[in-house]
């Protein structure tokens, strides 16, 4: 997956599942060491990536994150986005 996102492409990751099935503990994991998610594993990468290229390389990173509990849309803001009032 982020071999495909270094190279350009979009990439999207669905998490879907009944309750209590472990889809944040997926996303998000815990504080402690060793038992970070998806997510923070991915900015580590990430930023480690941009931080060993070449300062005329020019890269644009995007990220946002939305969770629909429920039936509704539970927004979580990111730099680019804002979230529509209820």
């Amino acid at each position: 997956m982020l071999a495909h996102a270094f190279e350009g492409y979009n990439v999207c990751v669905f998490a879907y599942g009944q309750t209590g099935a472990g889809k944040s503990y997926t996303m998000m994991g815990r504080r402690e060491p060793g038992q970070h998610g998806l997510i923070p594993q991915v900015n580590n990468v990430s930023s480690s990536f941009f931080t060993r290229r070449r300062e005329d390389d020019m890269a644009t990173v995007m990220r946002s994150l939305s969770g629909i509990v429920n039936d509704s849309n539970n927004c979580a803001p990111s730099v680019n986005k804002t979230c529509p009032s209820s």
